[in-house]
C-alpha cells in the first residue's frame, strides 16, 4: 500500500538531491559536468 504521506517525503529527498547537485556544479562545474555525463 502506498500512502500519500510517503510522496512528499520522496519529493523532498529529490529536491535535496537537486540542491546538492546544483551546489556541487556551482563549486566545481567541470567535475559536475563529468559526473552528469558519466
Amino acid at each position: 500500500e502506498v500512502r500519500s504521506t510517503d510522496l512528499p517525503g520522496k519529493k523532498n529527498k529529490q529536491s535535496q538531491a537537486l540542491v546538492v547537485t546544483a551546489g556541487a556544479s556551482f563549486l566545481s562545474p567541470d567535475q559536475a559536468l563529468g559526473n552528469s555525463a558519466a
